[in-house]
């Protein structure tokens, strides 16, 4: 396994669809990953330590592996098929390694926000590509430059 990191979140200036940049930590190779908006949304919120009046999606999972005393040691993007990644979360509760099928943008939002590293499968190091190259020839940064000033108030306020 290599460990990646979140470099990114951009827009395939093609589909228009967002894309998360994972790279290696040296920032030389990427796996780019197409993912939907709300998912991006909810990565970039959490890059940026948005608060938010409500729980999100991915908070409450976060909410529930807390309160049943689990730990998220890491996620794996663990494989591709049919155009599909894989992913898993690994939570450890007391002396138990639990492995949860996820999508990948899922648990990365969750990683990002409990500050947990994310690996990439062996199978999977193959398809990563020069970033650099990459970037120039697909990424569209216009969606990062949208969600990088994404405000808390542009999440509505919330009054009991």
């Amino acid at each position: 396994m290599k460990q990646v990191k979140v470099y990114s979140l951009a827009l395939d200036s093609f589909t228009k669809a967002p894309i998360v940049l994972l790279t290696d930590l040296d920032e030389k190779t990427c796996l780019p990953i197409w993912i939907g908006i709300f998912e991006a949304n909810s990565i970039m919120i959490a890059l940026n330590k948005i608060k938010v009046p409500r729980p999100l999606t991915h908070d409450l999972a976060v909410n529930l592996i807390n309160k049943l005393e689990g730990q998220l040691e890491l996620i794996i993007i663990s494989g591709l098929k049919e155009g599909i990644y894989f992913a898993e979360l690994n939570i450890k509760v007391k002396d138990e390694l639990i492995k949860i099928d996820a999508r990948p943008s899922d648990s990365i939002a969750i990683a990002v926000r409990l500050d947990v590293p994310i690996f990439v499968n062996e199978t999977l190091i193959e398809l990563m590509v020069n970033l650099e190259e990459f970037k120039s020839k697909i990424v569209d940064e216009h969606l990062k430059t949208i969600l990088d000033n994404l405000r808390e108030d542009d999440f509505g306020k919330y009054k009991m």
